[in-house]
């Protein structure tokens, strides 16, 4: 697992939380409707362009990539 994944993953939703609590209460950056249009018009949009053997195996590309172990070549 490459650690520079998790500490940009979880060090950029931390500046986003962050930056969102400085500016008051969490529930005024949160919108339940707008989340599921972008999440799931994203969604539409790219099962739109693709197949859907590639939209299901985008998930497994995504796995290999958090879950990754690199050899040391020596």
């Amino acid at each position: 697992m490459d650690i520079a994944s998790i500490i940009g993953f979880i060090g950029g939703l931390g500046l986003i939380i962050g930056a969102m609590m400085l500016g008051g209460s969490l529930d005024q950056f949160v919108d339940t409707t707008s989340i599921v249009i972008v999440i799931g018009g994203t969604t539409m949009a790219v099962l739109f362009r693709v197949t859907l053997g590639q939209f299901i195996g985008s998930f497994k590309t995504a796995l290999i990539a958090f879950l990754y172990k690199s050899v040391d070549p020596l």
